[in-house]
């Protein structure tokens, strides 16, 4: 995907004001740095089928590559730290090309523009003098943008999971979606964990160690699957597709879209892979969404820094 020269220059200053935040790792992403990978299959529903014409949603299995990941840009941080939780999915599609689902556990992002996420960045950055962050100064910007309130507050007060496979993934962002009949919708996804929701207090998580989510998800998928469902959530009229940092109401229709199956840990065997919610299938497009947009750039500069070590 190619990109401007303002949006590669933008998103520089992300990365490195990512590092800023998380420290600079040879060899790892900017941010979701500690990950683990798994591999399985996925088969959509005859409903997904009749609400987009993509390939990976026809009902075929097809063979996907998915990294569990927590969202810090330090790779040796304790699984139990307050963090959100990411799950990338790779679908491998018939014609030898792939297509993406990036998801959060986070229900909403931070902020609606790329600008005011470099902004919410360089106020977490750590005081020179005390090698720590500025609350006051990460205060000052979610009062000045209260659309960060609900995605911080998320992080700072959820329990740890106690598994991925306890994780419901949110897709964040909205896609539209051209049926057979040539119809659109806006959708946005979720995946909803077949285990069900299981947390653990700090406590808890100081006690298994600082690489629970790892050993905890290696043994589970040597006795069984582990499962995740897929949802499609369907705008109404009123919902808006192109910000990031507001939910539509639950009331909405979710429509059954199909089951992902993971039968093999192979640890960093995705490490190298790049999951884009910007690398699309035929039939699925992107909304205005301005982080959507940001994040393929982000990441093309971030896999390239990582790739030179």
């Amino acid at each position: 995907m190619e990109h401007t020269e303002t949006e590669t220059k933008l998103a520089e200053e992300i990365v490195d004001a990512m590092g800023k935040v998380h420290g600079t790792h040879t060899g790892f992403r900017a941010v979701h740095a500690k990950g683990l990978c798994c591999k399985g299959h996925f088969v959509a529903t005859p409903e997904a089928a009749n609400i987009c014409v993509a390939p990976h949603l026809q009902g075929d299995e097809i063979p996907v590559t998915v990294r569990f990941s927590s969202g810090s840009g330090k790779p040796t941080r304790a699984d139990g730290a307050k963090d959100e939780r990411g799950m990338g999915v790779k679908f491998h599609l018939p014609d030898g090309k792939a297509t993406d689902i990036v998801s959060l556990t986070l229900p909403v992002f931070f902020v609606r523009t790329p600008e005011d996420f470099l902004e919410f960045l360089k106020a977490q950055e750590a005081d020179p003098d005390t090698g720590k962050p500025d609350f006051d100064r990460v205060g000052s910007f979610i009062d000045e943008h209260p659309e960060t309130k609900q995605a911080v507050t998320f992080v700072m007060f959820s329990e740890s999971p106690a598994s991925f496979a306890n994780c419901t993934f949110f897709g964040i962002h909205a896609f539209r979606m051209r049926g057979p009949d040539g119809g659109e919708r806006w959708v946005r996804y979720r995946w909803l964990p077949e285990a069900g929701s299981a947390t653990l207090t700090d406590e808890k998580t100081r006690e298994l160690g600082k690489d629970y989510l790892r050993a905890e998800l290696e043994q589970r998928i040597t006795s069984e699957s582990i499962i995740f469902d897929l949802q499609f959530q369907l705008a109404e009229e009123d919902d808006d597709p192109n910000d990031p940092t507001t939910q539509w109401p639950e009331e909405r229709t979710f429509v059954p879209a199909g089951r992902l199956t993971l039968t093999e840990y192979v640890d960093q065997e995705c490490a190298p892979m790049v999951f884009d919610p910007g690398n699309l299938a035929e039939g699925i497009e992107r909304s205005d969404d301005p982080i959507l947009h940001m994040r393929s750039p982000a990441y093309s500069v971030s896999y390239e820094r990582r790739s030179q070590t």
